[in-house]
């Protein structure tokens, strides 16, 4: 997310955003059963069980038998007390998991169509139920902000009377005698200075990133214009992946410290941005 266009326009919004988002479907029941019942069993599957051996090196004594309790410290992380035994309840979080990772692509990709940020994104195929939400929350969000922008007319209603008054006096004095007053001519208005006329258009050079991954397109090797450029093959792999990841989500390009590849899987999409048939 570091390299998302929403997130590098305004971070602070960005931080905001995601995590207002998070807590909002945490909030919220999805209609399947199981370890699709809520967003954190379908990101991170069901809790995980341990035995917890409470307060083990304590010396306690009760008439009663133990009573049967259930505690959650979290969403995250829930004790249970069954017949004397406890047992921890936890969910195994890793930012890796597959369906975290494609939800917070989709937020990402909502995030920029309803705020207008550049580099739009392709939908991955996720959960229609899921996405919706999202769909949800971020118009809510950009509504609050719309309203939020807009100028707040206050009036005070106390001061309603002394306007009447102060009008009413302005409206006396205006209906005495006008006095003759001398013409005094109006200064002549003052010349306009003349635009500078702006400066003729000046087509870029195309990018040699740009360059070496059309030659990877069309199949032609790129040693010569490395080296010709006096590039390292690794810095312009890097160049290009960080060049096309708004685009794609993912590195387009290998390195194996001396040659460069394509990843053939992103061939079409490639070819599709910067306009190759």
């Amino acid at each position: 997310l570091d390299k998302s266009s929403f997130v590098r326009q305004d971070p602070e919004k960005a931080k905001a955003m995601f995590a207002g988002l998070w807590r909002s479907l945490l909030r919220r029941k999805l209609s399947g059963s199981g370890d699709r019942a809520n967003v954190l069993s379908l990101c991170f599957g069901a809790p995980r069980a341990l035995e917890a051996r409470m307060f083990e090196g304590a010396i306690r004594w009760s008439e009663n038998d133990p009573q049967d309790l259930t505690y959650s410290i979290d969403p995250f992380r829930t004790y249970v007390c069954r017949g004397g035994r406890w047992t921890e309840y936890y969910l195994f979080i890793n930012n890796g998991n597959q369906n975290f990772v494609m939800l917070m692509h989709e937020a990402d990709r909502v995030f920029r169509d309803v705020f207008g940020s550049p580099h739009k994104m392709k939908p991955n195929d996720f959960n229609d139920e899921l996405v919706g939400l999202i769909e949800e929350f971020a118009n809510e969000a950009k509504q609050a902000e719309i309203e939020a922008a807009r100028p707040k007319i206050e009036i005070d209603a106390s001061h309603l009377e002394k306007i009447r008054v102060d009008a009413a006096g302005t409206r006396d004095s205006l209906l005495v005698e006008p006095e003759e007053e001398e013409s005094v001519p109006a200064p002549p208005e003052p010349a306009q200075p003349e635009e500078a006329a702006p400066p003729p258009d000046e087509g870029p050079e195309e990018n040699v990133y740009m360059t070496i991954l059309r030659l990877l397109l069309e199949g032609r090797p790129v040693d010569g214009i490395i080296s010709e450029k006096r590039l390292m093959p690794s810095v312009v792999a890097d160049a290009i992946n960080e060049m096309m990841f708004d685009e794609i989500g993912d590195c387009v390009v290998e390195c194996d410290g001396s040659a460069i590849t394509l990843a053939e899987e992103y061939r079409d999409d490639l070819a599709e941005v910067i306009g190759i048939e």
